[in-house]
């Protein structure tokens, strides 16, 4: 099993943990088969990030420069609506800096 962010997530893909909301809420449980609905249900609820079985997940490993650039464009994508302001321009350019830091050092 691994963790992976929901923005990676397809359907198809079987839950491997319980999944819960801030409040503690189940809303999907182990072994669950995720659908497009469920993934979009997911990302309105706030969650982030799942636990999919090992032979989903292997199947998401991508080359490190790939996984790089696409830093680049998911942080785009979660502060398309606040770059006007200075101070979030440079909080996500810090959280590139910071996740491209860290694809690189799991690719090791």
């Amino acid at each position: 099993m691994q963790v992976i962010a929901l923005a990676k997530a397809i359907p198809g893909m079987k839950v491997a943990r319980p999944v819960t909301d801030n409040a503690g809420n189940l809303l999907l449980r182990e072994g669950f088969e995720l659908t497009t609905v469920w993934i979009e249900r997911l990302r309105e609820r706030g969650i982030m990030a799942i636990t999919v079985e090992a032979a989903h997940a292997d199947a998401l490993e991508e080359d490190t420069s790939v996984r790089r650039s696409r830093v680049d464009a998911e942080v785009d994508e979660m502060f398309v609506d606040v770059m006007d302001n200075e101070v979030m321009r440079y909080l996500a350019q810090l959280a590139k800096t910071h996740l491209k830091a860290r694809v690189a050092s799991r690719a090791q």
